[in-house]
């Protein structure tokens, strides 16, 4: 069986409605957390390339509305698009070097292209997930989580204490303020109280605020030339495109950037679903391919919009395990409220200009709750020598990316954009490690059987000669026999009017030896938790889906892009 991985208790689950002050107000929490970080980097980005106070009015107003827009469709899931958790969008980091190289050389009419350019990186990687998902696995997710709190870390510091050499570094002003704002939000988190705790970031940010004006830190120049409610002076700035070496360098660039946001966009995707869950037993894979879809849809939105690209953003999920919050209603009332900011300039300001010590302070306790969620999500695989390995050195090259010390002079500064990533060095280090441990893997042996009676037989008898040649127990070996029977009458029962035939695949390794069922069947959860008293009472037709469970040291069901992909795990000692 699926192993159950006990999360914090859930105040509020994914379809629980808080109601609608308390929605309201939760939802405002999430928007302190993703508003300041998603407008700030295109302000910045906008300030170093010397883009006009107008047009950098029209990028914040049009960031604003994408990621309002993209965050409802992430968190309510149309179809095939959308994770359908409460995973909110942003702009994002990976494309930071890349942004601002193409506005000095270009402008933003080139960014826009781009970012639609490369938005089917995101399409293809979630199309193509059921090949990749032995690869980008759930360790693979939790090892990029990791490096995204490990690489933001030392920038929420910096946003706490200044920078080093600016006139009020570590002043105490700053230490007070961000130390403040960490001691409230940390204390509020760890109430007794359950209901307290819920508003531990709005307490926690809030009280900061309150400290930087009583101070007379908070800055509202910002804030004086800006209308209570209207429109953004600046303009559309259109679409460009040419084919010289320097747009398809930039283009490469970008799609780099894409793919490294789709390894970032994984492990959010199934970290949110070991946060949102009480009993969080498998990642739900087809809700990671509805979050790759989104993205893509968000990108392609970015870029016709005139904006900078989106991706998820990982502080919220850390937000869900400390307030204990993870109904999509909040999602949606968070969505709202930003499409309503996106039209009130001087509420859009103050909250993107909510004193950088208050930000810095309580983003360090997100990012320290979201080293938790990486190390649990890469404790759910069996940790030996190999998967240690890959988890230290992906870890190690993260680290060393993100300060900076991979072969600096080597590159040219447009593609060392890339190698300064450290989400990007690391997640694609434990994407290439974790493949070629895929590809040292013994062969495994297969066989493709039709859906007839005459293929139980020919299933038995495969079982045998795999067993005699791979020198198994007999007890084992009758246990592989009893387990294929089951896997194949269940499905042949339950799927009759399916097509296609069943295959079944199995290799081993120093410990174990494992059985794979694939086929296109359009059944429940196999792995749902049974009991044998409900099931002959109930359902006695699944009484062999009770062996299945109680036989394997690992049982898994999943269904990706239309497939059905069983996974069992059995010791190779009796």
């Amino acid at each position: 069986m699926v192993m159950h991985q006990s999360s914090n208790k859930l105040l509020y689950k994914l379809d629980d409605d808080p109601g609608f002050w308390r929605s309201t107000l939760l939802g405002l929490q999430h928007i302190i957390l993703v508003f300041g970080g998603s407008v700030l980097m295109p302000v910045i980005i906008c300030r170093s390339t010397g883009t006009s106070i107008e047009q950098t009015e029209y990028i914040i107003f049009a960031t604003t509305i994408i990621t309002a827009v993209s965050s409802f469709i992430q968190v309510r899931r149309f179809g095939k698009i959308g994770s359908g958790y409460l995973l909110f969008m942003g702009s994002s980091g990976a494309y930071w070097g890349a942004i601002a190289t193409t506005v000095e050389l270009k402008g933003w009419a080139l960014v826009a292209v781009l970012s639609i350019a490369s938005a089917p990186i995101e399409f293809m990687v979630s199309y193509f997930y059921r090949f990749l998902r032995k690869i980008i696995t759930p360790m693979v997710g939790g090892i990029v989580i990791m490096i995204i709190s490990i690489s933001l870390l030392p920038i929420m510091m910096e946003l706490w204490t200044g920078t080093p050499g600016s006139t009020d570094y570590c002043s105490p002003q700053r230490l007070i303020i961000g130390g403040l704002t960490l001691l409230i939000t940390l204390m509020v988190a760890l109430s007794k109280k359950p209901k307290l705790r819920i508003w531990s970031i709005l307490i926690g940010i809030g009280s900061g605020v309150v400290l930087s004006l009583l101070s007379n830190y908070m800055d509202f120049a910002p804030l004086a030339n800006q209308k209570w409610v209207g429109l953004p002076r600046g303009e559309w700035p259109g679409l460009y495109f040419d084919f010289s070496a320097q747009t398809l360098s930039l283009l490469a660039i970008f799609m780099m950037a894409t793919f490294a946001s789709s390894i970032e966009s994984i492990g959010d995707a199934i970290s949110v679903q070991k946060v949102s869950q009480p009993d969080f037993q498998k990642v739900d894979y087809q809700s990671v391919q509805g979050c790759l879809n989104s993205d893509g849809l968000s990108n392609i939105l970015a870029g016709l919009a005139g904006t900078v690209p989106n991706t998820t953003y990982s502080g919220n999920i850390a937000a869900i395990e400390i307030t204990g919050v993870a109904s999509r209603r909040v999602g949606y009332y968070a969505a709202g409220i930003l499409l309503l900011i996106a039209f009130f300039p001087k509420v859009a300001y103050f909250v993107a200009y909510i004193p950088d010590p208050v930000l810095g302070g309580a983003n360090i306790l997100f990012m320290s709750m979201l080293l938790n969620v990486g190390m649990q999500l890469i404790n759910q695989e069996a940790s030996n020598y190999k998967t240690s390995l890959i988890v230290s050195v992906s870890l190690a090259a993260g680290l060393l990316s993100s300060m900076g010390l991979i072969f600096p002079e080597l590159f040219p500064p447009e593609v060392n954009v890339f190698f300064t990533n450290g989400i990007a060095i690391g997640g694609m280090v434990a994407i290439l490690m974790s493949a070629s441990l895929l590809l040292l893997r013994k062969k495994p042996e297969k066989i493709r059987l039709g859906r007839q009676a005459s293929g139980l037989r020919d299933l038995m008898a495969w079982v045998q000669v795999v067993s005699k040649k791979k020198g198994l127990p007999a007890a084992v070996s009758l246990k592989i026999e009893l387990l294929s029977e089951e896997l194949f009458t269940f499905l042949t029962d339950h799927a009759r009017e399916s097509k296609g035939d069943i295959t079944f695949r199995t290799h081993t390794d120093d410990e174990f030896i494992y059985l794979e069922v694939n086929d296109k069947a359009t059944i429940d959860d196999m792995d749902a938790p049974l009991e044998t008293e409900a099931v002959v009472t109930t359902s006695p037709e699944k009484l062999g889906l009770v062996l299945v469970q109680k036989l394997a040291a690992h049982f898994e069901h999943q269904r990706i892009s239309g497939y059905n992909y069983i996974h069992l795990k059995l010791p190779l000692e009796a």
